[in-house]
Protein backbone atom coordinates (compact mmCIF):
# COMPACT_ATOMS: atom_id res chain seq x y z
CA UNK A 1 0.00 0.00 0.00
CA UNK A 2 1.44 3.37 -1.14
CA UNK A 3 0.49 6.30 0.93
CA UNK A 4 1.36 9.90 0.09
CA UNK A 5 1.04 12.62 2.76
CA UNK A 6 1.46 16.20 1.22
CA UNK A 7 2.40 19.52 2.42
CA UNK A 8 3.92 19.61 5.97
CA UNK A 9 3.00 22.08 7.74
CA UNK A 10 4.59 22.99 11.06
CA UNK A 11 6.37 19.26 10.27
CA UNK A 12 3.69 17.66 11.39
CA UNK A 13 3.46 14.75 8.64
CA UNK A 14 7.70 14.52 8.80
CA UNK A 15 6.66 13.13 12.59
CA UNK A 16 3.56 10.93 10.94
CA UNK A 17 5.88 9.80 7.93
CA UNK A 18 8.75 8.64 10.43
CA UNK A 19 5.79 6.60 12.57
CA UNK A 20 4.36 4.97 9.81
CA UNK A 21 7.89 4.41 8.28
CA UNK A 22 8.51 2.43 11.30
CA UNK A 23 5.24 0.15 10.85
CA UNK A 24 6.98 -0.02 7.85
CA UNK A 25 4.58 1.75 5.55
CA UNK A 26 5.08 2.87 2.01
CA UNK A 27 5.50 6.18 2.41
CA UNK A 28 5.93 9.71 0.42
CA UNK A 29 6.54 12.80 2.13
CA UNK A 30 5.56 15.70 -0.31
CA UNK A 31 6.83 19.24 1.08
CA UNK A 32 5.78 22.36 -0.90
CA UNK A 33 8.36 23.85 -2.47
CA UNK A 34 8.42 27.44 -2.04
CA UNK A 35 7.81 27.52 1.45
CA UNK A 36 10.34 29.66 2.77
CA UNK A 37 10.11 29.25 6.45
CA UNK A 38 13.20 27.53 7.59
CA UNK A 39 12.17 26.88 11.00
CA UNK A 40 9.33 24.24 9.16
CA UNK A 41 12.14 22.85 7.03
CA UNK A 42 12.17 19.18 7.73
CA UNK A 43 16.14 19.46 8.06
CA UNK A 44 15.78 21.78 10.96
CA UNK A 45 13.85 18.69 12.79
CA UNK A 46 15.87 16.23 11.98
CA UNK A 47 19.94 14.80 12.58
CA UNK A 48 19.35 12.90 9.88
CA UNK A 49 21.45 13.27 6.47
CA UNK A 50 19.91 14.00 3.28
CA UNK A 51 20.56 10.98 1.89
CA UNK A 52 18.78 8.87 4.50
CA UNK A 53 15.36 10.86 3.83
CA UNK A 54 14.71 9.62 0.27
CA UNK A 55 11.29 9.34 1.15
CA UNK A 56 10.91 12.81 0.63
CA UNK A 57 10.11 14.82 -2.68
CA UNK A 58 9.00 18.01 -3.59
CA UNK A 59 5.31 18.66 -4.51
CA UNK A 60 5.47 19.19 -8.34
CA UNK A 61 4.41 22.43 -8.67
CA UNK A 62 4.56 25.39 -6.08
CA UNK A 63 1.23 26.74 -4.37
CA UNK A 64 -0.02 29.86 -5.10
CA UNK A 65 -2.13 32.37 -6.98
CA UNK A 66 0.68 31.79 -9.84
CA UNK A 67 0.88 28.29 -10.00
CA UNK A 68 -3.22 28.45 -9.95
CA UNK A 69 -3.11 30.30 -13.22
CA UNK A 70 -0.12 28.45 -14.94
CA UNK A 71 -1.68 24.81 -13.57
CA UNK A 72 -0.06 21.78 -14.05
CA UNK A 73 -2.64 19.33 -13.66
CA UNK A 74 -1.59 16.30 -15.77
CA UNK A 75 2.20 17.05 -14.04
CA UNK A 76 -0.18 16.37 -10.44
CA UNK A 77 -2.15 13.44 -11.73
CA UNK A 78 0.74 11.47 -12.92
CA UNK A 79 2.70 12.00 -9.94
CA UNK A 80 -0.31 10.90 -7.53
CA UNK A 81 -2.71 8.85 -9.58
CA UNK A 82 -0.49 5.47 -7.86
CA UNK A 83 -0.95 6.02 -4.52
CA UNK A 84 -3.87 3.63 -2.28
CA UNK A 85 -4.19 6.96 0.07
CA UNK A 86 -3.48 10.50 0.41
CA UNK A 87 -3.13 12.29 3.00
CA UNK A 88 -3.08 16.06 2.65
CA UNK A 89 -3.43 19.39 4.27
CA UNK A 90 -3.47 23.18 3.21
CA UNK A 91 -4.00 24.15 0.03
CA UNK A 92 -2.37 21.28 -1.38
CA UNK A 93 -5.79 19.83 -1.40
CA UNK A 94 -7.09 22.02 -3.54
CA UNK A 95 -4.20 21.80 -6.07
CA UNK A 96 -4.50 17.45 -5.95
CA UNK A 97 -8.60 18.18 -6.29
CA UNK A 98 -8.20 20.26 -9.25
CA UNK A 99 -5.94 17.67 -10.95
CA UNK A 100 -8.73 15.29 -10.29
CA UNK A 101 -6.69 13.72 -7.10
CA UNK A 102 -8.99 12.34 -4.62
CA UNK A 103 -7.43 13.15 -0.70
CA UNK A 104 -8.58 9.87 1.31
CA UNK A 105 -7.79 11.74 4.58
CA UNK A 106 -7.53 15.71 5.19
CA UNK A 107 -5.96 17.05 8.13
CA UNK A 108 -5.87 20.99 7.91
CA UNK A 109 -3.41 22.85 10.23
CA UNK A 110 -5.98 26.19 10.63
CA UNK A 111 -6.43 28.93 8.13
CA UNK A 112 -7.04 26.44 5.42
CA UNK A 113 -10.23 25.02 7.29
CA UNK A 114 -11.36 28.90 8.22
CA UNK A 115 -9.63 31.06 5.82
CA UNK A 116 -9.64 29.28 2.15
CA UNK A 117 -12.89 27.32 1.79
CA UNK A 118 -14.88 30.77 2.25
CA UNK A 119 -12.62 33.46 0.10
CA UNK A 120 -15.10 35.35 -2.38
CA UNK A 121 -13.88 37.75 -5.26
CA UNK A 122 -14.71 41.17 -4.41
CA UNK A 123 -15.40 43.27 -7.38
CA UNK A 124 -13.74 46.15 -8.18
CA UNK A 125 -10.81 47.70 -11.22
CA UNK A 126 -7.57 47.05 -9.48
CA UNK A 127 -5.35 44.20 -8.91
CA UNK A 128 -7.04 43.20 -5.82
CA UNK A 129 -10.35 42.10 -7.62
CA UNK A 130 -8.16 39.66 -10.12
CA UNK A 131 -6.58 38.03 -7.14
CA UNK A 132 -9.63 37.34 -5.42
CA UNK A 133 -10.55 35.72 -8.76
CA UNK A 134 -8.08 33.27 -7.79
CA UNK A 135 -8.92 33.11 -4.30
CA UNK A 136 -12.41 31.83 -5.20
CA UNK A 137 -11.24 29.16 -7.81
CA UNK A 138 -9.03 27.71 -5.03
CA UNK A 139 -11.83 28.17 -2.44
CA UNK A 140 -13.89 26.49 -4.75
CA UNK A 141 -11.90 23.08 -5.45
CA UNK A 142 -10.55 22.97 -1.35
CA UNK A 143 -14.56 22.78 -0.32
CA UNK A 144 -15.03 20.57 -3.09
CA UNK A 145 -11.69 18.55 -1.89
CA UNK A 146 -12.77 18.63 1.87
CA UNK A 147 -16.16 17.01 1.51
CA UNK A 148 -14.70 14.58 -0.45
CA UNK A 149 -12.56 13.00 1.84
CA UNK A 150 -12.90 9.96 3.54
CA UNK A 151 -11.83 11.32 6.56
CA UNK A 152 -11.48 15.03 8.03
CA UNK A 153 -9.19 15.72 11.18
CA UNK A 154 -9.43 18.55 12.82
CA UNK A 155 -10.20 19.83 16.58
CA UNK A 156 -13.82 20.28 16.71
CA UNK A 157 -13.61 21.05 20.19
CA UNK A 158 -12.10 24.73 18.94
CA UNK A 159 -14.78 27.21 18.03
CA UNK A 160 -13.05 28.62 15.09
CA UNK A 161 -12.56 25.45 13.69
CA UNK A 162 -15.45 23.69 15.11
CA UNK A 163 -18.02 26.86 13.10
CA UNK A 164 -15.64 26.14 9.91
CA UNK A 165 -16.22 22.91 9.55
CA UNK A 166 -20.43 22.99 10.69
CA UNK A 167 -20.74 26.03 7.70
CA UNK A 168 -19.25 23.64 5.17
CA UNK A 169 -20.80 20.10 6.39
CA UNK A 170 -18.18 18.50 7.41
CA UNK A 171 -18.36 15.59 9.51
CA UNK A 172 -14.72 15.74 11.66
CA UNK A 173 -12.73 13.35 13.26
CA UNK A 174 -11.48 14.95 16.45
Amino acid sequence: MKIALVDNMNNNFFAFARYLKDLGRDITLYTIPNRDMAHFDIYADTFKSQNDLTYIKPFPCSIGNKSWFFFQHKKIYREFKEYDIIISCGLSSAFLERAGIHSHIIIPYGSDLYDIPFRKIKFGFNFYFIRTLFWSHQAYFQKKAYQKAEVFVTDDAYELYRTAAKKLGLSVLN
